[in-house]
């Protein structure tokens, strides 16, 4: 009985001592989510998130997922530029201060941009002859 007790004891004091150092584990870090929509409030999936760190120039990128939600995790406190593009949508950026162990919320709504036209050609250009100016056709057969 007395080893049970001892037992016991010892891996209550390793738990608490393992819940004491993570509950006063510092963290030198900030994370900045949000969720990204368009202007009638659906949820823009696949949108590219860019967080760039003024002072350093370091750049992380992260795409929106299914709900439109983004989180980046692991930024150094100080300024950044934040930008959200998608194909098809005006191109938003804000700039914001992040402090250490901060969670910031960073939410952006994106307007239709400009409809822009792309034309694929599929077939190639005809082949010119510019050493010859003669005229040629193709036969037919029966």
């Amino acid at each position: 009985m007395k080893r049970f007790f001892f037992f016991t004891s010892m891996l209550f004091a390793f738990f608490l001592s393992t819940a004491a150092q993570i509950a006063f584990a510092q963290v030198d870090t900030a994370r900045l989510q949000g969720t990204i929509t368009d202007s009638s409030g659906a949820a823009l999936v696949g949108a590219t998130i860019a967080v760039t760190n003024i002072d350093t120039g370091r750049e992380t990128n992260v795409t929106a997922n299914d709900l439109g939600y983004y989180t980046v995790s692991a930024l150094p406190p100080g300024h950044y530029r934040v930008e959200v593009t998608e194909k098809g949508f005006k191109k938003v950026s804000r700039a914001l201060e992040l402090q250490v162990a901060q969670v910031a919320v960073a939410d952006f709504r994106l307007d239709i941009g400009e409809v822009t036209q792309t034309i694929t050609v599929d077939a190639g250009s005809p082949v010119l002859n510019t050493q010859d100016s003669a005229i040629g056709e193709v036969g037919r057969c029966p």
